[in-house]
């Protein structure tokens, strides 16, 4: 092929590029209508997210105080020492913050070292570094989950825009506009 027949190839497939236009647009369409029915699945779901689409595995228990924790307005568990009830909060958290761009969470622990240690074990090097979860070591590594180190605590920031607070609760901490808390 010489390189005018290229070009005339080229020319023709810019012309009809206008009826390729109308399939990508019902494409798009269509495409966003099924993220909305995925989204709402995993909203009303999110144990099933938690499982399947952050990679972090529980057992049955686990699994129903998710659905629990979704469901009610106060959720209260009673548990004994060595069930992980730290990393199940962090990880419900981090799925609320994935599902619900522009989300402010709160985790709050009865002082400050157990703050700093929520953050540091469970959520960072459990959750992420060491991943129990694949979606969030993938977002840390890609920069799209960002830590700071803050005067009370710490800040995990999401790229849809949500905040993630580590911070003990204390008198200090007040003033701190958070929708959600997660009292550990």
């Amino acid at each position: 092929m010489t390189e005018r027949e290229i070009l005339q190839r080229l020319k023709k497939l810019r012309e009809s590029s206008g009826h390729i236009n109308e399939n990508t647009i019902e494409e798009k369409k269509r495409k966003d209508i099924l993220k909305r029915k995925w989204i709402t699945y995993f909203r009303e779901n999110i144990e099933i997210y938690i499982n399947c689409r952050m990679g972090f595995h529980c057992y049955g228990y686990q699994t129903f105080s998710y659905h629990l924790m979704n469901e009610a307005e106060q959720y209260i568990e009673v548990s004994t020492r060595g069930l992980g009830k730290s990393l199940k909060v962090i990880g419900f958290a981090s799925a609320r913050a994935l599902l619900y761009p522009h989300s402010k969470i709160g985790v709050t622990a009865v002082g400050s070292s157990q703050a700093n240690e929520n953050y540091l074990t469970a959520f960072m090097q459990e959750l992420v570094l060491h991943p129990y979860s694949w979606l969030l070591n993938w977002l840390y590594t890609h920069k799209m989950i960002t830590s700071r180190e803050t005067d009370k605590g710490y800040q995990v920031t999401f790229w849809n825009g949500s905040i993630m607070y580590f911070f003990p609760c204390i008198n200090s901490s007040r003033g701190k506009i958070i929708k959600k808390y997660l009292i550990m």
